[in-house]
């Protein structure tokens, strides 16, 4: 009977100022509630897809705000909305797979790129100078008919 007390005993308990926020019988240690656990009791984080998408519009906003990238750059970006049903349909696939976040991160930034070289291709190739010249003449190459 000791035996099972002392096991309770040493399960770790983590209080920060003054509150309980790991408890060895639940998981709210890091988020708070147990609502934002995934099946294995880990946190479910942020969705890493829209962390980069909300990254690359951010650095394209600013730099227009600069004057460093016309306006007119949003004119190629918008063309490719539907990349985004594309990734939304991606992260549905994997779900909580293992890596599913590394994947989807990976996706997400060279779809965005991508794109983003498209666009300045368009509008101010003079940015693209350090850049491989492959990558450039593949976008430049990827034909797309706006007559539709």
């Amino acid at each position: 009977m000791e035996e099972k007390n002392e096991a309770k005993k040493s399960e770790p308990n983590v209080h920060v100022f003054g509150e309980e926020v790991y408890s060895g019988k639940n998981r709210k240690g890091c988020c708070g509630s147990h609502q934002n656990h995934d099946y294995n009791g880990c946190c479910r984080r942020g969705d890493p897809g829209v962390g980069v998408a909300i990254l690359f519009a951010g650095i394209i906003l600013l730099l227009n705000t600069l004057g460093v990238i016309p306006w007119e750059i949003w004119n190629y970006i918008w063309v490719f909305w539907p990349a985004l049903l594309i990734l939304a349909g991606i992260k549905i696939l994997l779900g909580h797979a293992p890596g599913a976040g590394a994947l989807l991160f990976l996706a997400s930034l060279a779809v965005y790129g991508f794109i983003i070289i498209y666009g300045l291709i368009h509008v101010q190739s003079s940015l693209l100078g350090g850049l491989p010249a492959g990558l450039i003449n593949f976008v430049q190459n990827f034909n797309l008919n706006f007559n539709n």
